[in-house]
């Protein structure tokens, strides 16, 4: 991204993948602003030192701050999703070695030639790849220098506002905004929008599998407790005090009854 089009806009959504970004670039750019969206800096063609450098100048160029916005979503649910994605575009969703072959008939899909034991096992794999990508919202602290901790969350709003040096840092909660999504993002607007809706699990064509597969995977409880403990802090902001229940409910709910045979 060059410099011009950076001082231009009014949104950058960075967020993690699967959390709504293309809804809410889609929406705010419907709606008259000029947004984009990336789940880390690369995606728009800067480095985290560029953007940062950007974000400096456009507040001296615009005399504001830039407003950047980001969601968290709970991160067992994020990896499904994400796979499923992953399994709508690849043939085997970043599960084989070497290079992916893309899906062109979703008929061709190994959703429809696996049994659910082997879905389930390519999961665990993309798990163990994908858990090690750092989530958005540490991304934007790393490069705005700010503590996890001064990040503040009130789920009343939808989305809250988080004001530091050269950016305006809107925050929100996946299913909160999921059930309340064109008046989260006329909070961003300031007024009522038309809200467009994208890339959605609900209209996809695996969304049977989907629902089956969510609501019968089961994981390792020493990966589920890793993949929330790494991302404490963070949980933190979004359900304060409640961590440890939103772990013990996940490895409730994912983790194996029985050792396999």
């Amino acid at each position: 991204m060059d410099k011009s089009t950076f001082m231009s806009l009014d949104f950058i959504v960075l967020s993690s993948h699967k959390t709504m970004t293309q809804s809410l670039k889609e929406t705010l750019n419907y709606n008259g602003f000029r947004c984009v969206h990336a789940h880390q800096p690369k995606h728009i063609d800067l480095t985290n030192e560029q953007i940062r450098e950007l974000s400096e100048e456009y507040y001296k160029h615009n005399n504001k701050n830039i407003k950047i916005i980001s969601v968290y979503r709970d991160p067992m649910d994020r990896l499904i999703s994400s796979f499923f994605q992953s399994l709508s575009v690849e043939k085997w969703g970043r599960t084989e070695y070497g290079a992916e072959e893309k899906l062109v008939n979703f008929d061709e899909s190994i959703l429809f030639s696996e049994d659910f034991n082997s879905i389930m096992e390519r999961f665990w794999y993309y798990c163990a790849v994908k858990n090690g990508v750092v989530e958005s919202l540490d991304l934007i602290c790393d490069i705005y220098d700010i503590r996890m901790s001064e990040l503040s969350f009130q789920k009343e709003k939808i989305f809250s506002l988080n004001r530091f040096k050269n950016i305006d840092l809107f925050i929100s909660r996946f299913d909160i905004l999921k059930e309340n999504f064109s008046e989260g993002v006329s909070v961003l607007a300031g007024r009522p929008v038309a809200a467009q809706i994208h890339n959605v699990a609900s209209k996809r064509w695996y969304f049977n599998k989907y629902e089956e597969f969510i609501n019968n995977v089961r994981l390792p409880k020493v990966f589920i407790r890793n993949t929330y403990n790494t991302r404490r802090a963070l949980i933190e902001v979004f359900h304060p005090g409640l961590f440890d229940n939103i772990l013990n409910e996940a490895c409730a709910r994912y983790g194996l009854r029985n050792a396999p045979k």
